[in-house]
């Protein structure tokens, strides 16, 4: 065999053992809950980072987290493991690994305040908080006052 038959008998083997693993990789992307959106939108989020609150309100999926939750862990906006505890009823939480990075200079909130942009993903949830499964992404971009206080930026919303 010349150097050119070997590169075309490459070239049909890549193709035709590219063929079955291309379909499998299409199936587990569609399947697969780590690539999954985001099942809840909260309109409203709100907090203090001198007081380590946060409260979600306004929420998509009503009959799972009643339309609102506290954020138990995570209210000061620092990275790390986040528990939101739905207003549903007791044991009705998700949990979920963000970053909360700093943008400067701000870009959607006024220059006269800080802005972060979480982000992260679902990492776990008890009761109908399996609604929000996991993988669900998380995303938000909050904008935080000299006085701590801080809600998401105008025109958007928290997603998980």
């Amino acid at each position: 065999m010349g150097p050119k038959t070997m590169v075309v008998l490459v070239r049909l083997l890549a193709v035709a053992g590219l063929a079955v693993p291309l379909s499998m990789v299409t199936m587990a992307l569609t399947t697969d809950s780590a690539f999954a959106g985001s099942a809840v939108t909260c309109a409203k989020y709100t907090g203090s980072i001198p007081l380590n609150t946060a409260k979600v309100a306004k929420c998509s999926d009503k009959p799972n987290t009643a339309g609102s939750g506290a954020v138990v862990v995570g209210g000061n906006l620092a990275s790390g493991l986040w528990q939101i505890n739905w207003a549903k009823g007791s044991g009705d939480q998700s949990y979920a690994q963000v970053t909360v990075t700093s943008v400067s200079p701000p870009t959607q909130c006024p220059k006269d305040q800080a802005e972060f942009q979480i982000s992260g993903k679902v990492t776990d949830f008890n009761g109908t908080g399996q609604s929000i499964p996991i993988g669900d992404t998380v995303s938000a971009t909050v904008c935080v006052k000299t006085s701590g206080k801080y809600s998401e930026a105008s025109g958007t919303v928290f997603m998980i």
